[in-house]
């Protein structure tokens, strides 16, 4: 169906972990800073700034999305997915595509 674009699924491994292929996204609350908390534990694990909370709309949509990759017994690796750094190619010296958005990771 046409609205059903997006499927809410917790596929979990035996371990309770997600499985390799899994899509994380990340929960606003997580880093959003509140009154109590300026930097949500999130926001410093990942070294990703937050947005504050009377900033526009798309600073605080600045969530990140996780693609994970591989599972070992050592840890989980992931690719951080098409996260805005809030600059533009312009602001690193390129002339051309200079008005484009800057973002973390790759997809």
């Amino acid at each position: 169906r046409g609205t059903d674009w997006a499927v809410h699924k917790a596929e979990l491994g035996a371990d309770g972990l997600p499985v390799v292929g899994t899509v994380l996204c990340a929960h606003p609350a997580s880093f959003v800073p509140g009154t109590s908390q300026p930097f949500p534990p999130a926001a410093v694990r990942t070294g990703l700034r937050p947005a504050m909370p009377d900033a526009q709309r798309r600073d605080r949509a600045r969530l990140p999305v996780v693609l994970i990759t591989k599972r070992t017994v050592f840890g989980t690796e992931g690719v951080l997915l098409g996260t805005w750094s809030g600059k533009l190619l312009g602001d690193m010296g390129l002339q051309e595509f200079m008005t484009r958005p800057l973002y973390y990771g790759g997809a």
